[in-house]
């Protein structure tokens, strides 16, 4: 009989944005590590706990998401996000994905350009204080701007830096 381990679990309830929808749901991580870092690991899928898949149904026990579907997360206010360095560049950008433009404040090594920081983006990172705009879904189940929102590079068409 073999014994694994098992790290000790924490839920952070967020919004996964996937091909037309938002799903709440608590995604489940280990509890010593950052969410994320947890959405950049090579798993296919992410758990999610009391997920709702439309607004008048119960929430689903369990729902496992495929990782590259989700295109954003917005988590909790009080969730922090890893920043990439204590000396760091701040640049005012604007994402464009499919049915969707954010702005935000996009963090990078000091004196790092946005071109450079996109050529190595992991898979998700990080916008602050940041503005999405929804052609058709005014009413967002988050304070729009959001204090963060994890952005799937894979899912990005284009990004611009504001002057």
């Amino acid at each position: 009989m073999s014994s694994s381990y098992r790290p000790e679990l924490r839920e952070v309830f967020s919004h996964c944005w996937t091909e037309g929808s938002w799903i709440p749901g608590g995604l489940c991580l280990p509890s010593r590590r950052g969410l994320l870092e947890h959405l950049n690991q090579k798993e296919p899928f992410l758990k999610l706990r009391n997920a709702v898949l439309s607004k008048n149904k119960d929430p689903l026990p369990f729902l496992a998401l495929r990782r590259d579907r989700i295109s954003l997360v917005v988590p909790p206010e009080h969730e922090s996000i890893e920043s990439p360095t204590s000396t760091c560049t701040r640049h005012h950008v604007v994402c464009l994905l499919k049915g969707a433009i954010l702005s935000g404040t996009l963090e990078t090594l000091a004196n790092m350009r946005v071109s450079d920081f996109l050529m190595r983006a992991p898979g998700f990172f990080a916008l602050g204080i940041c503005r999405l705009r929804m052609p058709g879904l005014e009413d967002l189940p988050f304070p729009n701007p959001a204090p963060t929102v994890l952005v799937n590079s894979e899912c990005v068409i284009g990004v611009a830096e504001q002057s």
